[in-house]
């Protein structure tokens, strides 16, 4: 029982390494709603872009190379809007990993996507934000959020109802 107990305690330092996302349980919609900066639904168009951490020098704070909290950008086609941003496309931002609490988004799935507006030097360094961070403001997007795949959002969506802008609203009122 011993020898047992050993082993699987070897194989979670080895394997899990002892690193992983804790979230806070979820909040209800409305107060989600009310806590968060940006509501959306879109479908991911392409990673952007993925930005190691950096120390204020410009160097990497993983020794490894990557590491699960870099940051990787999401290009989003926006559909809908419930609050914030209100563009054709957006950027989102989140870790690298899921250990780091990062969203596991995936090319051409659509999602209801709940967030924050940060201050890019919140992540970055001056020598990386130099590098393309696009603004000074990033969305920010985690495991811990709201945010899940769009076919299974459906009690999210009968909450939020009707969305302030809305990508066929756009398509209507354009001049042909």
């Amino acid at each position: 029982m011993k020898l047992a107990a050993a082993v699987l305690v070897g194989i979670l330092l080895v394997f899990g390494q002892g690193v992983a996302c804790e979230c806070e349980p979820h909040l209800p919609l409305s107060e989600a709603l009310a806590a968060n900066d940006f509501v959306l639904s879109g479908r991911v168009l392409a990673l952007e872009g993925e930005f190691e951490l950096k120390d204020a020098g410009g160097s990497a704070v993983s020794a490894e190379g990557t590491s699960s909290a870099d940051l990787i950008g999401w290009a989003i086609m926006v559909d809908q809007v419930w609050k914030g941003v209100e563009a054709d496309t957006v950027i989102v931002y989140t870790r690298r990993g899921v250990p780091s609490c990062g969203y596991p988004f995936k090319q051409g799935e659509s999602y209801l996507i709940n967030g924050y507006y940060v201050s890019a030097s919140a992540f970055l360094s001056r020598y990386e934000m130099q590098r393309g961070v696009p603004g000074a403001i990033i969305l920010d997007v985690s495991l811990c959020s709201r945010t899940s795949e769009l076919g299974r959002a459906s009690e999210d969506l009968a909450i939020l109802a009707k969305p302030k802008w809305d990508r066929m609203w756009q398509r209507d009122r354009s001049p042909d």
